[in-house]
């Protein structure tokens, strides 16, 4: 035996006695959909891993080295890993093979979303000469991506503004679709696969997992603040009020959004302590200890959080101090449905007479796309705040067009005087809006003014007559007489 080969073969032993000390969760690890991630020095890093206590901190730094902001509280290339595997499991796999494990599953976590998807009929053979015998192919599936949408370290590798990739059936039906790596047309797609586990290790340096508080900018509460959330009796000053409803951060990413109005009165808080809670186990999910800076509205101070957490129901205390001095505690809960892989999904709807731009400011509470959606959490507005009067909403995967955009709503609205239907209109039709790198779209949409006093709903349909997709908005809200602003506190 030469030494060469030796050597390979004592190391490749060296490196199986290590892995077999591993739990099956952890010795299986790199060989489930995160191993496509691995980089070359990873994967021999991994192997020398002898203990489960190391596996799990080096696998948590692993995903912090993909985090692409390390100062937002959880890791959104976690998050989209995880929706993908999902994804791919549910829409990808056969009898034989687990979704996320096939070719178009490692496509989709490692490239992501494709741009556009075309179907070939069996038989058909794309980017090379065709060849007897050939017409027993299965059906294909070509995906489409855009250089323009890769990550920017892997642009420099392609000429060309678009990569293609071209899976086939092994046979007809079977469903498999497997990357045909003979067919000179995949030569760039092989080559971007190569390239992408390099390209989403964001922080390589990194030495140690950054540990934060459960909101943005935060850090966790020590026992002595969470002591002001149970004290008694709890403040909550005559006027406030709150909110507490959920949104998108990105496709695979929600948040409880909470709104806390205070009246101009009471003193501007500092700070924020917050803890959220499983509301069905009572299990801690996380704390908080954040400085605040109020938004002002009319007659009061506004303070708002998004606090991203996975599906189910919540619940939990914030508290709001201005220096040692508690000014308000309230309950909070709230309820975040589950993410849908598939098919076109919707958030709550989002009305407002207080829209403000903020480019800035997506992700935080109350931001769709750019505008500041300000809620006002007791539907009583002003005559003259009618003069603006908007709907918003996510649309998550909305149906395309044979051109690859968003096809449009049909909206209609229906006026009800109290609980009486007094008139119905069109609102025309309303596409859309993407937001780049988020895999979600928004759609505003301007309702009708009315400035007479008096208790009103709009009923809003949505509908998409291709996907047979309907939703309505039932939107109640009271007019009142103009009044004067409350003066502000000195």
């Amino acid at each position: 035996m030469r030494k060469s080969a030796w050597l390979a073969l004592v190391v490749w032993g060296a490196a199986a006695v290590a892995t077999a000390q591993l739990s099956p969760e952890y010795k299986d690890w790199s060989n489930g959909p995160a191993g496509f991630l691995l980089t070359k020095a990873e994967k021999k890093e991994y192997q020398g891993i002898t203990s489960d206590a190391q596996a799990k901190a080096w696998i948590e730094l692993f995903w912090a080295k993909r985090d692409p902001n390390l100062e937002s509280v959880s890791n959104e290339f976690k998050v989209d890993f995880d929706y993908k595997v999902e994804a791919a499991d549910k829409q990808f796999g056969t009898e034989k093979l687990r979704g996320s494990m096939s070719d178009r599953g490692k496509t989709l976590i490692l490239v992501g979303r494709p741009t556009g998807v075309a179907g070939t009929p069996a038989g058909a053979v794309v980017g090379r000469i065709e060849n007897p015998g050939e017409d027993d192919r299965g059906a294909g599936e070509a995906w489409l991506y855009r250089k323009a949408d890769l990550p920017e370290a892997v642009r420099k590798d392609f000429k060309t503004d678009e990569i293609r990739f071209f899976f086939y059936e092994s046979r007809v039906g079977a469903k498999d679709f497997a990357l045909d790596r003979a067919n000179t047309a995949n030569a760039m797609a092989l080559r971007l696969l190569g390239l992408m586990p390099e390209a989403h290790l964001v922080n390589p340096k990194l030495t140690e997992v950054p540990r934060m508080g459960l909101i943005d900018g935060s850090k966790a509460a020590t026992p002595a603040q969470l002591a002001v959330l149970t004290a008694e009796p709890a403040k909550w000053p005559e006027g406030a009020v709150k909110a507490v409803t959920w949104g998108f951060r990105r496709e695979s990413m929600q948040a409880l959004w909470v709104y806390i109005q205070l009246p101009d009165a009471v003193a501007a808080a500092t700070q924020a302590i917050g803890r959220i809670r499983n509301a069905e186990s009572g299990a801690e999910k996380g704390t908080f200890v954040a400085n605040v800076q109020p938004l002002s509205v009319r007659g009061a101070r506004a303070y708002e959080f998004a606090v991203q957490l996975a599906p189910g129901a919540w619940a939990g205390e914030i508290a709001l101090l201005a220096g040692t001095e508690v000014v308000a505690v309230t309950p909070i809960e709230g309820t975040i449905p589950p993410l849908l892989t598939e098919g076109t999904q919707l958030s709550p709807f989002y009305w407002t007479v207080d829209v403000r731009q903020d480019p800035t400011g997506f992700g935080h509470a109350y931001n769709i796309g750019g505008w500041h959606a300000v809620p006002r959490p007791v539907d009583t507005y002003m005559s003259s705040e009618m003069q603006s009067f908007d709907l918003f909403v996510f649309v998550v995967r909305p149906p395309l067009g044979e051109d690859g955009k968003p096809k449009q709503f049909d909206l209609s609205l229906q006026l009800f005087v109290g609980d009486k239907p007094v008139q119905q209109m069109p609102l025309g039709q309303h596409a859309p809006n993407e937001l780049p790198g988020t895999g979600l779209y928004f759609l505003g949409v301007p309702l009708p003014q009315l400035q007479k006093p008096g208790d009103f709903r709009f009923d809003v349909t949505f509908k998409e007559a291709s996907s047979n997709l309907t939703h309505i908005a039932k939107i109640p809200f009271k007019i009142v007489a103009e009044q004067p602003a409350a003066a502000p506190a000195k």
